[in-house]
């Protein structure tokens, strides 16, 4: 990847799941658990894999259909509700279990290498470092170990946020709550048409972390890893 230029960088901002851990084996890992978990309740862990699949496909709609809602995260557990034919209270609890809790142990077996190193270089040499997630995300941070890097925290649950990423409003929200502007941060994130599109609209410069099966797109630059990056951008 070319090192990055014209505007200097002075804070980065980065995505959460897939981008500083590796989402597809922590989710096999989750897979398993709850299987193992439900063994002799076979009714309990469908209703519940049913939850879990209908959540992330109602986060996806309204990517598309929902962008300048506000509490988008809330819309997201009443499509949820809507799509299983369960009880709010039900959801929001299987959710709260399986997205937030139950993944906190594991996480640190699949954040991305080189991680912490970069973001301890970055902090000594003066760049403001913050999270912009579509998840709720200080716990996560917690487990990943990287909380004293991280200076600022921004999720849907903000209440000035009006839908999911890749809608541009929750980026530039984030860039004021890091006091910079725009131009002067590089999003991270792993998601092209998500992270991507959103971070360029918001007037950011943007990299995307490959995965193995991340194609890359001529629109953004890619590279494979945190020291990649770390290497990427001029300190000084």
């Amino acid at each position: 990847m070319d090192r990055l230029g014209e505007t200097k960088i002075k804070g980065i901002l980065f995505d959460v799941d897939g981008t500083l851990y590796h989402q597809t084996p922590l989710r096999l890992i989750m897979m398993g658990l709850l299987v193992f978990c439900h063994l002799n309740r076979p009714t309990a862990l469908f209703r519940k894999l049913k939850i879990i699949v209908q959540y992330r496909k109602a986060q996806e709609v309204l990517r598309k259909t929902e962008k300048r809602q506000k509490q988008c995260h809330l819309k997201q557990l009443a499509l949820t509700v809507e799509a299983t034919g369960e009880a709010l209270a039900f959801v929001s609890e299987v959710v709260t279990e399986w997205f937030e809790q139950r993944p906190l142990p594991f996480i640190a077996l699949c954040r991305r290498r080189g991680m912490e190193r970069a973001m301890e270089t970055w902090q000594k040499n003066g760049l403001r470092l913050g999270i912009y997630s579509d998840y709720p995300a200080v716990h996560k941070i917690n487990a990943l170990g990287i909380a004293k890097y991280i200076s600022i925290l921004v999720s849907p649950e903000h209440p000035e946020i009006e839908g999911f990423k890749p809608n541009s409003n929750g980026f530039i929200i984030a860039a004021r709550e890091i006091d910079l502007n725009p131009s002067q941060i590089l999003y991270v994130g792993d998601r092209p048409e998500v992270d991507g599109q959103g971070a360029v609209e918001a007037g950011m410069q943007v990299v995307i972390l490959k995965g193995r099966f991340c194609r890359s797109i001529k629109d953004y630059a890619f590279c494979r890893s945190f020291s990649t990056l770390m290497n990427s951008i001029p300190l000084g």
